[in-house]
């Protein structure tokens, strides 16, 4: 496996754990934002149809990405809707698609509108949206709601028809790039344990959870060093909040792939405990092979503020 710059250098690496951690977190990365299969929030991909995408493969190559990524221990990226993940996870149309999802806010705008109607003629005269009636002609479905009960079910035909039926075959495509490896059986035999890992993340980064990653390697009580480890420490955890809060121009993020190869622990968890080392040196260090971060204990101050 080689790395290379932005002029061509290529980098050798031996693989005990951090390239191969940089290099899928790159790809799953990539997969997300460059393959032209999705559309929507970056965090809440939805299928987007893509001639050229399909014809080259793409929507089974991207979920092959993501479960090689998952099966040598690394991130599946946390960007799947909720949509697309039930569709792989039970089947296609075995769960209802969630507005909410729906990548075009003016769509989503108007099925609201539908959903907050108090009378059958508000409720069909925003059904007369241009959009909202070619989905219905699209299904053979009836235009104009007959009593407002009707309300749900003309919702449910137009989420469901934009996340699900109008892209089944890219569907298809998607979920079976998933057999890879046996990926999809394990995701259809444990769902809600992959749904943490495939779809966006309720649990947030932060100073404490990035710390607590960290086991920190101090010289023994009594050393001369001991109390400048110490003092660097609590440097670091400032640091850390200082990323956390925004006012540092580094993320949380930044500072885990400067020390794993990983933006976010992988659900497996590393290799090794990942460590807090120290180094006389003027800047911070790190082994992402080993998983340690060596930082300055003498000039640390200098380097982080």
């Amino acid at each position: 496996m080689k790395f290379a710059d932005d002029d061509g250098t290529s980098e050798g690496a031996v693989d005990a754990g951090g390239p191969r951690r940089e290099f899928l977190r790159l790809l799953v990365k990539s997969a997300n934002e460059d393959s032209g299969v999705f559309i929507g929030k970056l965090e809440q991909r939805v299928l987007f149809p893509n001639a050229s995408a399909r014809s080259k493969g793409h929507y089974k190559l991207v979920s092959m990405i993501i479960g090689w990524s998952l099966v040598h221990g690394c991130p599946g990226g946390n960007f799947l809707s909720q949509t697309i993940f039930d569709a792989v996870a039970y089947g296609i149309g075995i769960k209802e698609a969630y507005l909410e999802d729906i990548a075009d806010p003016t769509a989503i705008e108007s099925l609201n509108k539908v959903k907050s109607a108090n009378t059958v003629g508000e409720m069909n005269a925003f059904l007369k949206d241009d959009h909202l009636q070619d989905i219905l002609l699209a299904q053979g479905h009836y235009l104009q709601a007959q009593c407002i009960d009707e309300k749900e079910k003309f919702v449910r035909a137009i989420t469901n028809y934009s996340l699900i039926d109008a892209t089944r075959y890219l569907l298809e495509d998607f979920i079976d790039g998933f057999k890879v490896m046996n990926v999809l059986e394990k995701i259809r035999q444990h769902p809600e344990q992959f749904r943490n890992v495939l779809c966006k993340s309720d649990t947030k980064l932060d100073a404490v959870m990035v710390d607590l990653i960290f086991e920190i390697q101090f010289a023994e009580d009594g050393t001369n060093i001991r109390p400048v480890q110490e003092r660097a420490v609590v440097y670091w955890r400032d640091f850390l909040q200082d990323c956390c809060d925004g006012d540092s121009a580094l993320t949380l993020q930044d500072i885990l792939v400067f020390a794993t190869g990983a933006s976010e622990p992988p659900p497996l968890g590393f290799d090794s405990k990942p460590c807090i080392g120290f180094t006389a040196g003027k800047y911070p260090t790190a082994n992402t092979c080993g998983v340690t971060l060596y930082v300055p204990a003498i000039v640390f101050r200098i380097w982080f503020f």
